[in-house]
């Protein structure tokens, strides 16, 4: 009887025991599969997919409009190819036919030698978490698609372009920010630019392959999209640049056989650059990169006669009927007049219209250095026009005493005084609207697709000098173009202008 007691007492611990562990199992399954259940799938997707980075760098979100709202980017497709070498390096060893036709047509696109890829691919076979990864076009995606290769997969995406004018605009703004120089913010222009359409993509395919690297049968890649922001949110920018009149500029240059010359236009009432081209040593003139960027600066020549004689008027230096005696020379600099046998005595009227330098230096003189490199600075000479982070910001005298070493090459324009055409162009809108300064800007607002306004320009307005003195600058600027050396710029509707060499 004891040992019958034994062994029930036995089996129902056994019993009970078993009931327990069971329970147990159940409530850690349930902890598993409901509770920890997203836990659980990235552990399973962890030993089943192997993540590979196929892009890691930024692209556009927003869009690039002119002033007049006409869009200057556009949403178009692009292939990849995602080469996966763990998985195609048996087509190689094999000499798959089909394999080395989709690779040769791969390298011929984007011009890659096909013995150089047979040996990247070569050498990163042992590495599972790598890919090579390349562009193609329509054809070679559905020869991909048709020839079932595995190792390969093909992606497609939206990117933006543009063509003619509004990818000269975007490889100003955006080229070297997308190429890799986002390193640090910093407050230019292309940088707030840049925040508002860029944001940095990570861009990842898991791919199922079992413990030697190869596809796992019936499973699928999964693309996974990470996107980091680097600004507010996603804008659109609307541009000062008015599409018309921009390319009427570049192709009035691009009729042009000369070289290294640009044309700005810029509305004189607030400051809105409305065009900017430029034609290079290398005759491109769709770059305007170029426009504004370090090399942009040169020696203004003549054209500072104008700040010059600005300086001269608000001092109350020069009359119209301030005369000089031109004997081609200027004794004391050495520098030569254009009319090298000299105007004579002559006056502001024929001097300006002339570019009389001999007159300019006497007047410089009279005025003093200082008030012009004043009167240059308050022109905006010196400072980035619109802020761009690699823009010149030219050069203008500061030492007192280098100023007075070298009255004559200010006086003319030459020597260190270095400006940049936009920099030219906002001096003559100054002096075209009275005297009133409007700061150059080129960015009109940055908005959301529902409309809402992120930011707007806020007009800079500030009177340089008085209207009476603009009056007579005008009037001389006239005079340069109807009898002067700037006759081949008269036109029938009339103009005025201001030669510098």
């Amino acid at each position: 009887m004891l040992d019958d007691l034994k062994v029930r007492k036995r089996i129902i611990f056994l019993f009970l025991t078993f009931i327990f562990l069971l329970l147990v199992l159940e409530v850690r399954l349930y902890a598993i599969m409901v509770i920890k259940s997203d836990f659980a799938k990235e552990a399973m997707d962890e030993q089943t997919y192997r993540s590979i980075v196929y892009y890691d760098g930024f692209e556009l979100k927003g869009d690039i409009y002119d002033a007049n709202m006409r869009k200057l980017t556009n949403n178009g497709i692009e292939y990849k190819a995602i080469i996966l070498p763990s998985a195609v390096i048996k087509h190689i060893t094999s000499n798959n036919s089909t394999f080395e036709n989709l690779l040769r047509l791969i390298c011929d696109y984007d011009k890659l030698d096909y013995y150089d890829m047979l040996t990247k691919i070569s050498k990163e076979a042992a590495g599972y978490d790598q890919a090579v990864v390349v562009g193609i076009n329509d054809r070679i995606k559905d020869e991909i698609e048709s020839s079932n290769i595995t190792g390969i997969y093909v992606k497609s995406g939206i990117k933006k372009f543009a063509d003619d004018i509004g990818a000269s605009i975007l490889s100003n703004f955006l080229s070297n920010r997308m190429n890799g120089e986002y390193i640090k913010y910093d407050d230019s222009i292309d940088m707030k630019i840049f925040n508002s359409l860029a944001r940095h993509v990570k861009k990842i395919y898991k791919v199922p392959l079992d413990g030697r690297g190869m596809l796992m049968p019936g499973m699928e890649p999964i693309d996974e999209t990470v996107e980091e922001s680097v600004g507010g949110p996603v804008g659109n920018v609307m541009l000062t640049l008015d599409y018309n009149i921009q390319k009427a500029a570049e192709d009035a240059l691009h009729e042009k056989s000369d070289k290294n010359c640009a044309a700005t236009v810029m509305n004189i009432r607030n400051g809105e650059v409305l065009a900017m081209a430029t034609k290079d040593e290398n005759g491109w003139e769709r770059n305007m990169v170029t426009y504004v960027n370090d090399n942009s600066a040169y020696n203004p020549g003549s054209l500072f006669k104008i700040i010059v004689l600005a300086a001269a008027l608000e001092k109350n230096k020069v009359g119209l009927e301030t005369s000089f005696f031109c004997s081609g020379v200027d004794s004391e600099t050495g520098i030569h007049c254009f009319n090298t046998s000299g105007h004579g005595m002559i006056g502001l009227e024929d001097a300006f219209a002339n570019s009389c330098n001999v007159y300019f230096i006497n007047l410089a003189r009279k005025v003093g250095p200082k008030a012009i490199m004043d009167m240059a600075q308050k022109f905006g000479f010196g400072k980035k026009a619109l802020n761009f982070s690699k823009e010149s910001a030219g050069m203008v005298y500061r030492k007192s005493e280098d100023i007075e070493y070298d009255i004559g090459n200010i006086a003319i324009g030459q020597k260190d005084i270095m400006v940049t055409p936009l920099q030219v162009c906002s001096m003559i809108s100054s002096i075209a609207n009275n005297g009133m300064r409007n700061k150059p800007h080129i960015l009109k607002r940055i908005f959301g697709d529902d409309g809402t306004v992120y930011e707007k320009h806020a007009d800079e307005s500030k009177s340089i000098i008085s209207p009476e003195t603009s009056e007579i600058i005008q009037k001389l600027m006239t005079e340069v173009v109807k009898r002067g050396t700037g006759q081949k710029a008269s036109l029938y509707c009339g103009s005025a202008g201001k030669t510098g060499t």
